[in-house]
């Protein structure tokens, strides 16, 4: 079934309505330079933090029966590797010159691609954050309602002045580290929504999962579902 939100919008069509430069259009198109760079990123930086996300849900199921410092540590670790991965990510992608719409686009080829695993898929919200906020645009609107997997860290540290608006199915770490921003979902999100936010406002429209606001020092979490 073909991908409804992809539409690479600058693929040269000839006389005979073929497109003989499409392979060369797409790869030097914004979007395939935005999967490169994360393709990259997996075999670097982002590795650790991939392994991190994986175990923290698994952590989270039996967390019940986990004493002491463990849980709170593994999840500490994996916000200070996804701190990591987006400060890389901030400064490797300036000289892409992307817009709103590559970063949409991205985000449905990444969700539906078959060479991308849950595991690889991990610290792609960290990645999706870093062009939100990379971007000169103050609103950034993606609307993404059918996704076959759901971003993690969507809205990681949105700063002051800036508004993300996504509609679809957030996933664990929605809005972790928010630090003055304002993001709204339009849908539920996961477990740790709002983790150690530090200013702002988080508006999510259905439920959120376990330990929403935790280790939160200020700002605003309104849920309009069940938590």
């Amino acid at each position: 079934m073909k991908n409804p939100f992809l539409a690479f919008r600058s693929v040269p069509v000839s006389d005979e309505g073929n497109p003989p430069d499409r392979i060369i259009a797409d790869h030097q198109s914004p979007v395939q330079q935005l999967l490169n760079t994360y393709r990259n990123l997996l075999g670097g930086p982002a590795k650790e933090l991939a392994w991190y996300i994986d175990h923290s849900s698994r952590m989270n199921t039996y967390k019940a029966i986990l004493k002491g410092m463990e849980f709170p540590q593994h999840v500490k670790s994996t916000l200070a590797f996804a701190e990591k991965v987006y400060h890389h990510v901030f400064e490797t992608v300036q000289h892409i010159p992307y817009d709103v719409g590559d970063i949409e686009d991205l985000c449905a080829l990444m969700s539906f691609s078959p060479e991308l695993s849950r595991n690889e898929l991990g610290p792609a919200g960290v990645y999706i954050s870093a062009l939100v906020n990379a971007s000169r645009k103050e609103r950034i609107v993606l609307k993404l309602p059918i996704l076959q997997h759901s971003f993690n860290f969507l809205g990681f540290k949105l700063p002051t002045g800036k508004t993300l608006f996504f509609e679809g199915s957030a996933g664990d770490f929605t809005g972790a580290k928010l630090c003055g921003g304002f993001l709204h979902v339009e849908g539920p999100a996961r477990n740790w929504c709002g983790i150690a936010m530090e200013r702002g406002e988080i508006l999510i429209t259905k439920d959120t999962g376990q330990e929403t606001g935790e280790l939160m020092t200020g700002g605003k979490i309104s849920v309009q579902g069940s938590i």
